[in-house]
């Protein structure tokens, strides 16, 4: 395991704020981190319906979706198809769509991200530079 992982979780006990180790750990992959560092893991295989929420394409396909095929997650007015939509405000302010579709749409109080579906392996990079120049909570 990389000394920098352990020492974020090496003192974690009970009741701790695990928000609060994931911000100090570095961002890197637990295959990296974890399981190509060590000979003491095991596979075990199993079946109880693992999906990897890696990407949004993965989240999309894992929600429940209207007749015309968008995931919608909070209280929305649209008329997309096929259109993925992501929406956390304190304001619970109504988001209306028309016309735009394949979209990935992020909206929280820090920023508002707006996606083509095809473009979303780059989202990763946008978010990183995005919290390099805003900060980390900007999505």
């Amino acid at each position: 395991m990389l000394p920098e992982v352990y020492s974020c979780f090496g003192t974690y006990k009970p009741g701790d704020v695990l928000d609060d180790i994931y911000d100090r750990c570095p961002s890197i992959s637990i295959d990296y981190a974890v399981m190509e560092k060590t000979d003491k893991a095991f596979v075990l295989p199993v079946d109880f319906g693992w999906s990897d929420l890696g990407t949004w394409a993965s989240l999309y396909e894992l929600q429940g979706k209207d007749n015309v095929g968008n995931v919608i997650l909070v209280r929305i007015f649209y008329f997309a198809i096929l259109t993925i939509v992501w929406y956390r405000n304190e304001e619970n302010k109504i988001i209306a769509l028309q016309g735009l579709n394949h979209l990935i749409i992020v909206n929280t109080a820090e920023a508002l991200l707006i996606c083509e579906k095809s473009q979303e392996q780059a989202i990763k990079q946008m978010v990183a530079e995005l919290q390099t120049q805003f900060g980390n909570s900007v999505l």
